[in-house]
């Protein structure tokens, strides 16, 4: 699969990072885009309505949004204003990289909240962290010196301070508990992110969640309005519509990847939900129904 094309300073399979970019490029997410690198997405200026992982957001002035690898996001609108700036890092990357435990323990939270919005203060601090690791990003295209070490602490700083910045955020978080149902959809939102290539029964998450079918679909419906195979479906062809656009891979290979028996078989799937065919949609210059 191709990585996220957007015009930026890049070291191949490592990091890719833009700085000030605007609308035009960030027009390249107007269709659902799998980011197969982590990073971070910094909002500098303007607004805009996004989905990362089916889940819609509100992004605004000082927002950071973290991209955990496998992410798919779907920018549905944005200001003409907008400025932004993008770190992407290589998954092997951060797992080369030793952690104190202490860090891991916000991981859930950043999952349920991906975008996060920071005090002015926190705001410039990581602006200036990412001019820094441009500047040493453009010096490695200069140099065959391995700088590696400055890399790895340039960048550990500015996750360190994203880190503290979420810790502040949920202990900070009064948000009242969940009710039942509330909980029970947004962990079943993860699993179905986590499952929809392979499992695609209602058994098999009401199971997860230690509860019945029948339970599991009336909370579904009463909560969202919706099915349960409703939002299997959308993460399924979410997948599809970003494999269609922001790859090569053929629709005998996407159909593959998404566990269908066969491609004939996705395209009367891909139809049925979404209006046209796989082929259809790739070639449409609108990039999304």
């Amino acid at each position: 699969m191709k990585k996220v094309k957007i015009p930026s300073v890049e070291i191949p399979d490592k990091f890719s990072i833009g700085l000030d970019l605007s609308g035009e490029r960030f027009r390249s997410l107007m269709y659902p885009h799998r980011f197969d690198m982590g990073g971070l997405m910094f909002i500098k200026k303007g607004e805009a309505k996004l989905s990362i992982n089916l889940l819609d957001f509100d992004i605004k002035c000082n927002d950071i949004i973290t991209i955990l690898p496998g992410s798919i996001i779907h920018l549905k609108q944005y200001s003409e204003d907008v400025k932004l700036n993008l770190i992407l890092v290589a998954p092997d990357f951060i797992k080369n990289i030793i952690l104190p435990q202490h860090v891991f323990s916000p991981f859930k939270f950043i999952q349920l909240n991906p975008v996060l919005n920071l005090e002015e203060n926190d705001a410039t601090l990581m602006f200036d962290f990412c001019s820094v690791f441009f500047q040493i990003l453009k010096r490695l295209e200069r140099t065959e010196k391995d700088s590696s070490t400055v890399l790895k602490n340039t960048f550990m700083s500015l996750f360190y301070t994203l880190i503290a910045a979420y810790e502040q955020k949920s202990g900070k978080s009064k948000t009242p508990a969940l009710k039942r149902s509330d909980e029970i959809v947004r962990e079943l939102r993860m699993l179905i992110f986590k499952y929809y290539r392979n499992e695609r029964s209602l058994s098999f998450y009401a199971e997860k969640l230690f509860i019945t079918p029948k339970y599991l679909s009336e909370v579904v419906r009463h909560a969202t309005g919706k099915k349960v195979m409703e939002l299997i479906a959308g993460a399924v062809l979410l997948d599809a519509k970003a494999q269609l656009k922001s790859t090569t891979q053929t629709i005998q290979q996407i159909s593959d990847s998404l566990n269908f028996p066969n491609s004939s078989f996705f395209g009367k799937y891909f139809k049925k939900h979404i209006g046209v065919s796989p082929k259809v949609y790739r070639e449409s210059k609108q990039g999304y129904y």
